[in-house]
């Protein structure tokens, strides 16, 4: 698993078995749905191409029945979320047609829970599992800053700060933060609307994140008492009728929290990526009138924002100094690969120029992930190969 050393373990497996044993190793005996779908191929007739034929080599041929029988053993012990097709086919008479008709069904009828719970939704649930979805694969790079954490925490807990900025250049880790902080606030039971700004056609101007967050509170009376009714005015396009309806829902919400313990937190990340105008600007998609410790929302944004009005607000992200910090963000970048890194490689990349951004940590990761043929091709004629990958990838 050393990145130093990974080639030589497995270097008698094959491709087609490491990516099967990735994908199987990848999957979650806690959830039953299946997420991997494994085809076997028996080919049947006369003229086989020679590409399709089985290498009648000793050792090529233990390697298919090894293969052969860890599959089977998946299939048996995979708890159902492993499913495995033997199929025949004569290739000049049926093609692929009879696999591909095998494929179809089976994707069909995998996808066939999610599309009738989709079918299910409205169009502010569907959009809001879309930001969720978004927020969880940014959690998965996510390495916790314990101070940064710790001074937005200490910051809402103060007196009359319900509202919060975090402010950073481009690739500092905003995103990843916010999606963390919806994550730790899901937790402890609060009603959380986490958007990303720009990142689908609904969240693009300020009237949107309006829209969005008048929706969410909708939603959320509504489960508290199903007998009242939404306003059936959505069509309008005056942002005052909206932002007047947030404020309503707003103070219906207060009195509603007078029976639950629960709090509302909205979290709208990079909001310099709006269309610039009025709302934007003056960050009239919060409902000032009525935040409280039972209404709290965070920001963040570049210094494309002009925050000076709520300066005493603003929480600025620092670029990475701390080496240390740098190292356990590469770890947790890895993790999420399902990869490691070499200690000595790990050493030297955090002293690299432009380390103090998370982006360009992450674009170094991913280069490192994406090692392709052509880069082991340079390292096999050397003797020395394990000190030699470690000075390439340095």
């Amino acid at each position: 698993r050393n990145a130093l050393s990974w080639n030589h373990p497995v270097k008698d497996i094959s491709i087609t078995e490491l990516e099967i044993r990735y994908g199987a190793w990848k999957q979650t005996e806690s959830d039953p749905t299946p997420k991997m779908l494994i085809y076997m191929r028996e080919l049947q007739g006369e003229d086989i191409p020679p590409e399709y034929q089985v290498d009648t080599e000793s050792e090529k041929k233990e390697k298919m029945s090894r293969l052969k029988a860890y599959v089977k053993t998946l299939a048996q012990n995979s708890n159902k979320n492993i499913i495995v097709r033997n199929y025949r086919v004569n290739l000049k008479r049926d093609g692929l047609k009879e696999f591909s008709e095998m494929m179809k069904e089976d994707l069909t009828e995998m996808l066939k829970p999610e599309w009738e719970k989709l079918w299910t939704m409205t169009d502010f649930q569907r959009e809001h599992r879309r930001h969720k979805a978004f927020a969880d694969l940014k959690i998965q790079k996510f390495v916790k800053q314990e101070t940064v954490v710790n001074r937005i925490k200490e910051k809402l807990q103060e007196e009359g700060k319900n509202f919060l900025a975090i402010q950073g250049e481009s690739g500092s880790g905003k995103s990843a933060l916010m999606a963390y902080l919806s994550a730790e606030w899901r937790k402890q039971n609060a009603h959380v609307l986490s958007l990303f700004c720009g990142y689908t056609p609904l969240t693009c101007q300020g009237l949107d994140i309006i829209k969005r967050i008048v929706e969410f509170m909708e939603e959320i009376l509504e489960e508290h008492d199903p007998s009242r009714s939404s306003q059936t005015w959505n069509e309008t396009e005056d942002w005052d009728l909206w932002r007047m309806r947030m404020e309503e829902l707003a103070e219906q919400y207060h009195k509603m929290k007078k029976e639950s313990t629960s709090k509302m937190v909205i979290l709208i990340d990079a909001i310099d990526q709006l269309s610039h105008d009025e709302i934007r600007d003056n960050l009239l998609f919060v409902p000032w009138n009525n935040l409280s410790r039972d209404i709290q929302v965070v920001v963040s944004c570049t210094d494309q924002i002009d925050m000076r009005l709520w300066k005493e607000s603003v929480i600025e992200l620092e670029p990475l100094e701390n080496e240390k910090e740098k190292k356990e963000i590469l770890r947790g970048m890895f993790r999420a690969l399902g990869k490691e890194i070499a200690t000595e490689v790990e050493t030297q990349i955090v002293k690299k120029q432009g380390t103090d951004n998370p982006l360009y940590l992450s674009l170094v990761v991913q280069r490192l992930a994406m090692m392709e043929k052509e880069d082991f091709q340079k390292l096999e004629a050397v003797s020395d190969y394990e000190k030699e990958l470690g000075d390439y990838q340095i």
